[in-house]
C-alpha cells in the first residue's frame, strides 16, 4: 500500500512505471517484470519478504493469545523458499496437474498459457513440496472433493475429531 516501506522500497527498486493512475503497484505491471528475469523475481520477494513474515508472526500470535481456534493455515505460494518452515508446525502440499493449474490461472485470472508457464517455472518443482510437506491434498477433483481430503487429513492429525 502506498507509504508502507515495502511500496516505497518495491517502487524505488522497480521504478515508477509500475504504478497505476491511482499511484498504487500494479500487480500486472509488476509481474510482467519479475516473471520474465528470476534475477528481478529475487530483488522483489528479498524486498517483501521480511515484512510479510512479519506480518504472519504478529498475527499468528494474536490468534494464538485469543485461544479460539484449534488450528492457523496460512496458505501462501513461497512457504519453503521463504523460510516459513520456522514459524509452522507443518507444511502441506496442495497438489493440482499442471494442466489444471495453467486452466484455472487462465480462467480465474485471465492469464495467457505463456504467463500462466512463467509463473509455474519460477515455483518450486513437485518433488520439492513432497519432500518438505508430511501432508499432500490433492486438488484436481471438485472443491468438495478437496473439502473432503482436508478434512480427513485434519482428522489424521488429531486437528479435529473423528
Amino acid at each position: 500500500k502506498p507509504g508502507r516501506n515495502s511500496y516505497k522500497n518495491i517502487v524505488s527498486h522497480f521504478g515508477t512505471g509500475i504504478l497505476d493512475s491511482q499511484g498504487k503497484i500494479s500487480r500486472q505491471a509488476l509481474s510482467a517484470i519479475v516473471f520474465a528475469d528470476e534475477k528481478r523475481l529475487r530483488e522483489l520477494n528479498e524486498i517483501t519478504h521480511p515484512a510479510i513474515r512479519e506480518e504472519i508472526r504478529h498475527r499468528i500470535r494474536n490468534i494464538r493469545m485469543q485461544g479460539k481456534v484449534p488450528f492457523i493455515a496460512l496458505e501462501a505460494a513461497l512457504l519453503i523458499e521463504g523460510g516459513y518452515e520456522d514459524i509452522t508446525d507443518e507444511l502441506w502440499y496442495v497438489y493440482v496437474t499442471e494442466e489444471n493449474r495453467i486452466s484455472r490461472l487462465m480462467t480465474g485470472r485471465g492469464y495467457s498459457e505463456e504467463k500462466s508457464r512463467s509463473i509455474m517455472d519460477s515455483q518450486l518443482s513437485d518433488k520439492t513440496f513432497r519432500e518438505h510437506c508430511r501432508i499432500i491434498i490433492d486438488n484436481n477433483g471438485s472443491v468438495a472433493d478437496t473439502r473432503e481430503s482436508v478434512k480427513k487429513a485434519l482428522k489424521e492429525c488429531g486437528i479435529i475429531p473423528l
